[in-house]
């Protein structure tokens, strides 16, 4: 059974175009101004509204991204500062052992400990323990400077909670070798999205999605209003052959979270005085916005108007407008009114 329409819930209204049509053209549009936002294109035949799906990067995945590289990058600092804090305090460790024992004080250590090795753990005495570490620290160190795998060896094993830090650090290692990439990935492969286009030619509205042609007759638009989004219902078949709905978001002010009935007011009466007396009504000439960056463009499917006619019949010979009216006013809806009542 297709799914015609979804039931408005809470402060969701419905609307259908054409009823709203009378009060949408009382007024006139300054040809010289820009179109309103989400328009992105508007030649002679046709007027494109862009989705604002690729916000989600910027409000989203983008404020991830950067939380997660500036953490990434408090942790490799917080090392880095602990790294060099060793060697200033090794370094002069072995200056004022030298300057109380002499400056052969830790080549007398070497003859005396042979063995002993940067790692050397054990001790016999306090004063043993004294001399090994002096001379553990002595070895850490080359020529004034102490080497990362040095500072490696004594942050991971043999630091107080070395364990402890070792273990954190392979986990929240693990994670950032993951997810960073995978949100990088992510914010670079969104493609850019067709528009939803309205033909004043034909009278039809039409958009596609990843190769699926998703279309309606511009008289039988239903759309619903929300303090989200504003949403025109298309229909056509998925990847499975399924004929169903298919909603375009519109968002005017970009944001997902909220969005005023002005703001559907405006991009609703631009529409109709576009499909009603065409270009000329709205625009002086072509027009064209920017497109926004994206590495990857959601292509145009070779088959389009093959696609189009199809769901464009369907809906004919299926009668889905007609049901889909029916069922809105079944619910209460789809009475003549102002747009503008949708909160």
């Amino acid at each position: 059974m297709i799914k015609l329409l979804i039931k408005p819930q809470l402060n969701v209204q419905l609307f259908k175009l054409k009823y709203q049509q009378t009060e949408l053209q009382t007024k006139d549009i300054q040809t010289q101004t820009k179109p309103p936002y989400p328009v992105g294109k508007v030649n002679s035949n046709r007027l494109g509204i862009r989705t604002s799906f690729g916000n989600l990067r910027f409000m989203f995945l983008l404020p991830w991204l950067v939380g997660i590289c500036l953490t990434l990058y408090w942790q490799v600092n917080d090392f880095y500062e602990g790294w060099k804090l060793k060697e200033r305090t090794i370094v002069r460790l072995i200056e004022k052992s030298k300057e109380k024992y002499g400056e052969d004080y830790f080549e007398r250590l070497k003859n005396r400990y042979t063995d002993l090795t940067p790692n050397e753990n054990i001790y016999d005495n306090l004063q043993r323990e004294i001399e090994k570490a002096d001379l553990r620290d002595y070895y850490r160190i080359d020529n004034g400077k102490m080497p990362f795998q040095s500072y490696v060896q004594y942050h991971y094993y043999e630091a107080y909670a070395a364990d402890r830090t070792r273990k954190t650090d392979i986990v929240l290692g693990t994670i950032y070798t993951i997810i960073i990439p995978a949100l990088m990935i992510s914010i670079l492969s969104f493609r850019r999205r067709a528009p939803l286009f309205f033909d004043h030619q034909n009278r039809l509205i039409y958009t596609w999605r990843k190769g699926k042609v998703w279309a309606q007759y511009y008289d039988e638009l239903i759309y619903y209003t929300s303090t989200i989004s504003l949403d025109m219902i298309l229909y056509g078949f998925d990847k499975h052959n399924t004929f169903k709905l298919n909603p375009f978001v519109i968002t005017p002010s970009g944001n997902p979270f909220f969005n005023s009935s002005a703001q559907y007011q405006k991009i609703l009466h631009y529409v109709v005085q576009f499909m009603s007396s065409g270009r000329n009504a709205v625009a002086e000439k072509d027009w064209e916005g920017r497109k926004g960056w994206y590495l990857f463009d959601d292509r145009k499917p070779n088959d389009f108007d093959e696609q189009l006619q199809t769901v464009l019949q369907y809906l004919k010979n299926e009668k889905i407008n007609e049901q889909a009216e029916a069922l809105a006013k079944e619910w209460g809806y789809l009475k003549t009114g102002s747009s503008n009542s949708a909160f």
